[in-house]
């Protein structure tokens, strides 16, 4: 093998895993603009903001493992029409790269291996949101069998949330290289034994966002 070779040969690797921490650089990124976004318009506009994670099946990828791969914001309708009281997008959906997503855990159910007060968010119904807005999402995120599931929360006008504030209770989130684990819900020594991932935490209190990395 000549010099260019072998020079080539070495950096794949390293080019591989610069790819994959940029991507989960990327995807954080993405769901804290959202967050500080909704907690943002909460406090200018007085109203409502939810925020919306997306589980569903990727027609465009392999498998049938449904995952959390998007994430959208939505502000509440106070206008007497018939959709008040419903969520309209104040933007569109943001999907994750495909590499990376949200697990299951802390998100759907409760943290397997670790304290009951970790997580869940709420299960959020399709009918609270517009019926144009169900139809965008239904299309953007091309789900396949099963259908899309969201789980989420709301922004209040005082820019806290309306997750439980009892005192043992923490919210995270787990931002993940797909590949480090083909299964949608991690258990609590799963993730600890994951060599990169984002965790963000969520204060219900005061709904200020912080992010924490596990590099290689």
């Amino acid at each position: 093998m000549g010099i260019v070779g072998l020079l080539a040969t070495l950096a794949i690797p390293a080019f591989s895993s610069l790819a994959k921490s940029a991507a989960l650089a990327q995807a954080s990124q993405s769901i804290l603009d959202q967050l500080n976004l909704a907690r943002s318009r909460a406090f200018a506009t007085g109203k409502n903001q939810q925020i919306r994670f997306y589980e569903y099946v990727d027609k465009d990828q392999a498998g049938s493992t449904p995952y959390f791969r998007a994430i959208q914001s939505f502000e509440q309708v106070i206008d007497g029409s018939s959709d008040n009281g419903k969520f309209t997008p104040v933007g569109p959906l943001v999907k994750l790269p495909t590499s990376v997503v949200i697990d299951d855990a802390l998100i759907k159910a409760p943290l397997s291996g670790a304290t009951a007060t970790h997580g869940p968010f709420y299960a959020l119904s399709t009918n609270d949101i517009t019926e144009n807005a169900e139809k965008r999402v239904a299309n953007s995120v091309k789900s396949g069998t099963p259908a899309y599931q969201s789980y989420g929360f709301n922004f209040q006008a005082s820019g806290s949330t309306d997750l439980d504030k009892n005192p043992t209770r923490e919210w995270y989130i787990t931002v993940r290289h797909l590949a480090d684990n083909p299964n949608a819900s991690s258990t609590a020594e799963e993730i600890v034994a994951l060599r990169d991932y984002i965790l963000i935490q969520i204060d219900p209190y005061t709904g200020v966002t912080r992010a924490f990395r596990k590099g290689n």
